[in-house]
């Protein structure tokens, strides 16, 4: 720790340079300069008028003559020509501030998604061999697995050895394969640059083996992302939380283990996996499911998810992290005859084209729309890579286009998925979402977390609306460039947000946070900001706070000279609050200058405890019922360095 003697010397130091500088700079500049708010300069020298006979030292010119006039002539000089009066300086500030956007081109580089499937591991095998190649109309039916995997992926594929057991085989389907290209590969619309762990779940008894421990080796590899195109077919809504284990019990069976005592552990073993990667930020992609055949001809249609897309009904705990994806027609329209729809599974539920559109392969298929919405959330997440995968979820379903009935429906559930729109960031913060459906019929609203580590800054295009509010945590920047209706609170406890358009919540900001106000800013429908101790920064003129500005002890009110926040309400400063006034590139003189800094229609209570400015300007404030004014000015120089 300094010594106090140590502090007074390196003040004295600071001043000495200063001086120096000051110095300097007189000796530099012969009249009144410009400079910013903190620039050293403070005197000007006193012009000196000619005499007839004088030399004009700056022509070279020596016989006492003005170059511009050769007839050898003393030019007398004119009366000077008073300067008219200067007008009291009132600044006004810079109001152009373009909404930020960012453009950037995402293909998944640097994320890890994981396809849970049959078969990445054949790979000498050809797909002229597969036994379901006629299903898939020869999809690459020249190549090897090998050779698909090379074309397609390259280095960014790794394949995951198989679920072990006498009873699990490789499937030798190009499911696998299909499902992954249209999500990542070179010939697919997805996520090209993201890196694939493909794992062969294998078969058995022609049901695909589900294993928690490939599941955990994914997870241990940083995967968070995972895409499950397969399910038991049946409608999940026709269990419930005692009984839904029966229809999973085929899909866990290996190694000849039969007794339901023996596979319900490994159903809850595998479940117990999914609520700890969820908790801790997993996202898990399902197909809702297709038809099947009827004995005798014809297919099945089911109105609601398999048992696996719907478990969030079962355990709530999986709705930050469970997304069912339903096939549709690349024009939001149905197949005929339809595939699973959404049914009591639609508030987490979104569709997505499910044509299959790879070489030689025209099928259709929710196996083929599940990878769509899984490309879209890697893509999302390289483009905020804080978000956690239940962010994901709602920043996919809230910006997906609606389709059938308005609103969220049985059939579609939020709607066609909108890759393009979700890479604007969410479009509601809705509580059923972020706490669940039976928490928000109870009451409980929710926030949207935005947890912006690492200094980073993140940008949310799209209009907001919705029930829910917003958290800002961590030491990077939030921007809302949209006009927001979302009616929750707003709480920033950590980093900055910046708002650009309008905005229908109040606003809490805590010690360690910072609301940034642009000119377009309204904070309206009779809206609050409560300063707790943190920091609210207006830059330009033409923010408005609708309802009250309550700033209590700690809290710092910082603007630029010329800048003004409006309040329709009242402004209320409770105890050790602070302005901090910025110059910006504006130059003070001795004289100084007078600016409002709010104005306060509901009137003001209390006083700014303490105004700071730059080192060599003096501020002050003086308020009356309505406004609050700044009056800065600089500093003598002699004065300040004595």
């Amino acid at each position: 720790m300094k010594s106090k003697k140590r502090i007074r010397n390196e003040e004295e130091m600071k001043k000495i340079i200063l001086l120096i500088s000051l110095i300097s700079v007189l000796a530099s500049c012969g009249g009144d300069g410009g400079g910013g708010g903190s620039a050293p300069q403070t005197t000007s020298a006193t012009p000196v008028m000619p005499t007839p006979g004088s030399t004009n030292t700056g022509n070279g010119n020596t016989n006492g003559t003005n170059t511009g006039n050769n007839n050898g002539q003393a030019v007398q000089p004119q009366n000077p020509v008073p300067a008219p009066a200067v007008a009291p300086q009132v600044p006004t500030a810079d109001n152009r501030f373009a909404k930020p956007v960012d453009s950037r081109e995402t293909t998944g580089q640097g994320v890890k998604v994981g396809v849970l499937d049959s078969d990445f591991l054949s790979r000498d095998v050809k797909t002229e061999d597969f036994h379901r190649r006629i299903d898939y109309e020869g999809f690459l039916q020249n190549d090897t697995f090998a050779q698909v995997i090379n074309d397609e992926f390259g280095s960014r594929m790794t394949a995951v050895d198989k679920v072990l057991g006498p009873d699990s085989t490789l499937s030798k389907s190009e499911h696998g394969l299909i499902v992954a290209t249209i999500l990542a590969g070179r010939n697919g619309n997805g996520a090209k640059g993201a890196s694939v762990y493909g794992v062969s779940f294998g078969e058995s008894g022609k049901k695909i083996v589900a294993d928690k421990s490939k599941y955990e080796e994914l997870y241990n590899s940083g995967v968070r992302i995972f895409n499950q195109s397969f399910g038991t077919a049946v409608e999940f809504s026709d269990y419930n939380s005692t009984n839904y284990r029966l229809p999973l019990r085929p899909g866990v069976l290996r190694e000849r283990e039969s007794t339901a005592d023996v596979l319900d552990r490994r159903i809850d073993e595998l479940n117990n996996f999914y609520k700890k990667a969820v908790n801790n930020g997993a996202l898990f992609i399902w197909a809702a499911g297709n038809t099947t055949a009827i004995e005798g001809g014809g297919r099945k249609t089911y109105n609601a998810p398999t048992i696996q897309a719907g478990m969030p009904a079962y355990i709530s705990e999986l709705h930050k992290g469970w997304i069912a994806v339903v096939g549709i027609k690349p024009d939001g329209t149905e197949y005929n005859p339809h595939l699973a729809r959404a049914g009591a599974a639609m508030w987490w539920s979104v569709s997505a084209n499910g044509n299959c559109e790879l070489e030689m392969c025209s099928v259709h298929g929710s196996s083929f729309a599940a990878p769509r919405v899984t490309a879209a959330a890697v893509k999302v997440k390289e483009k905020f890579p804080w978000m956690t995968g239940h962010e994901l979820k709602q920043t996919l379903l809230t910006t997906a286009k609606d389709l059938g009935q308005p609103g969220v429906d049985t059939i579609f559930g939020w709607g066609l998925l909108d890759e393009t729109k979700a890479l604007k960031g969410p479009a509601q913060f809705n509580s059923i979402l972020i706490v669940g459906e039976r928490a928000s019929n109870a009451g409980l609203k929710g926030q949207f977390n935005a947890s912006i580590g690492n200094s980073m800054t993140s940008i949310f295009e799209n209009d907001i609306s919705g029930d829910a509010g917003l958290l800002k945590s961590g030491n990077g920047t939030l921007i809302l460039t949209g006009n927001n209706s979302y009616m929750g609170n707003t709480t920033i406890d950590e980093g900055k947000l910046e708002i650009y358009g309008n905005n229908t919540s109040d606003i809490t900001i805590n010690h360690q946070g910072t609301l940034v106000t642009y000119p377009t800013a309204i904070i309206n429908d009779q809206r609050n900001v409560n300063n707790n101790g943190g920091t609210l920064e207006n830059k330009g003129s033409g923010a408005v706070i609708t309802g009250d500005y309550t700033a209590g002890n700690g809290a710092v009110t910082k603007a630029e000279i010329g800048t003004k926040l409006t309040v329709r309400g009242t402004v209320n400063l409770n105890g050790d609050t602070v302005l901090e006034q910025a110059m910006g590139n504006r130059y003070i003189t001795a004289k100084g200058m007078s600016a409002t800094v709010i104005e306060a229609e509901g009137g003001v209570n209390g006083q700014f405890a303490k105004v700071e400015a730059p080192e060599m300007i003096e501020a002050s404030v003086k308020s009356d019922e309505k406004k609050i004014d700044v009056i800065v000015s600089r500093k003598n120089v002699e004065e300040y360095v004595s």
